[in-house]
C-alpha cells in the first residue's frame, strides 16, 4: 500500500522519499501506525526541502508535517511531527514548539503521541473546524436584540401616571411610546425570523471548507446538524471528501449558482475561490447559504441547509 497521498506530486514526493533514509523511515513507520498518507511539502520560497514531509489523513485532511532536524549543538538528527490541529501542549520543549513533538526514537514518539490521545484523525481535525462554522450559522441567526428604549422625559411621565399623580399622559409620551413599540415588534419579528432559519439550517446542512495550503486551494465537503450556535452543539460527520474544485463534487451546481450571484457582487479579486465568495462571517439571505472563518490556516467555511423549510 502506497504512503504517498492521491493529492501529492507524485514524483517530487517519491524523490524526497528516496533521498532521505530517516525521513523515508519516519514515513513509511508514521502512516503504517496512524493510517496516514505523505505529500511534498512547500516552502514560502516555492522550494522543496528534502528534510520534511506533509502529512494527511486517508481522505486528504492536511494534519500538519513530519520532518527530520538537528538541534543547535547537537551531532544526531531526531525526528519531530508539527500539528497545529491536534496536538496542544501547555508549553514549549527544548526542541519543539508547542504544536510540536520530538524524539530520537520513533517507537517514543508514537507512544507519546498515543498517550496524549494526539492521533490525527478526520473527526479530531473537523471538531477544531466547528469554529467558523459556529460564526456562520451564528450570522444565520443573528438579529439585533428587541428592546424598547425611552426617553428620561417619558419614563418620568410614565411613572407619574401609574402613580396616580396625574390623570392622563402627554400626547408626546404615548406618541414616542407608540413609535417605540412598532420598532420593537419590528426586531422581534426578525429575531423570531432568524431563530426559524437556524432551526431550519439546524436540521441538517452541506458544510464546506475552502482551504489554502501552500498556494494550492482545494475543498473540504461534508455534512452536519446543530442544536444550538456552542462549538459542542455543533455535529460534524468525520466522513470528508477533498476535491481539488468543486466542479468535480456532489455540489456542483450549488457552487455554479453561488459563484454567478458573488461574481455580480464582489470585485473578482476578493474571492479567489470556485464560490467567488469573500472571506468573513455572513448570511446571504438572497442565495440562502451563511460563511464563517477564523483565520486563514483554517479556511473559509461555506455553510448550505439541506432544508427549504
Amino acid at each position: 500500500m502506497t504512503i504517498i497521498s492521491q493529492f501529492a506530486d507524485q514524483e517530487r514526493t517519491e524523490n524526497i522519499l528516496a533521498n532521505n533514509d530517516m525521513l523515508r523511515r519516519f514515513a513509511h513507520e508514521f502512516c503504517h501506525t496512524f493510517g496516514t498518507k505523505v505529500r511534498q511539502e512547500k516552502n514560502y520560497a516555492d522550494q522543496y526541502p528534502n528534510n520534511i514531509l506533509n502529512i494527511l489523513t486517508a481522505s486528504g485532511l492536511e494534519v500538519g508535517k513530519i520532518g527530520i532536524y538537528r538541534h543547535q549543538g547537537e551531532s544526531e538528527n531526531h525526528f519531530k511531527v508539527t500539528m497545529p490541529q491536534v496536538i496542544r501542549k501547555e508549553k514549549s520543549s527544548r526542541r519543539s514548539g508547542k504544536d510540536e513533538r520530538d524524539s530520537d526514537k520513533l517507537t517514543t514518539l508514537f507512544r507519546a503521541l498515543e498517550k496524549n490521545k494526539e492521533v490525527p484523525t478526520n473527526e479530531k481535525i473537523m471538531k477544531v473546524y466547528r469554529g467558523p462554522m459556529r460564526y456562520a450559522l451564528g450570522r444565520v441567526k443573528d438579529r439585533r436584540e428587541a428592546n424598547i428604549s425611552l426617553s428620561q422625559d417619558t419614563m418620568i411621565n410614565m411613572a407619574s401616571f401609574v402613580m396616580k399623580d396625574i390623570d392622563q399622559l402627554r400626547l408626546d409620551t404615548t406618541n414616542e411610546i407608540a413609535a417605540a413599540y412598532a420598532t420593537y415588534l419590528k426586531s422581534k419579528s426578525k429575531q423570531d425570523e432568524g431563530k426559524r432559519e437556524f432551526e431550519r439550517f439546524a436540521k441538517g446542512f452541506y458544510v464546506v471548507g475552502i482551504m489554502s495550503v501552500s498556494g494550492d486551494t482545494h475543498y473540504l465537503v461534508t455534512e452536519g446538524t446543530a442544536t444550538g450556535t456552542e462549538d459542542d452543539n455543533i455535529f460534524i460527520q468525520p466522513t470528508v471528501n477533498r476535491y481539488q474544485s468543486m466542479a468535480d463534487s456532489p455540489l456542483a451546481a450549488t457552487a455554479m449558482i453561488v459563484r454567478t450571484y458573488a461574481e455580480g457582487k464582489f470585485p473578482a479579486e476578493v474571492g479567489a475561490n470556485d464560490f467567488k465568495l469573500p472571506w468573513s462571517d455572513k448570511y446571504y439571505s438572497d442565495i440562502d447559504i451563511a460563511t464563517g472563518y477564523s483565520g486563514r490556516d483554517q479556511g473559509l467555511w461555506v455553510v448550505i441547509p439541506k432544508h427549504g423549510e
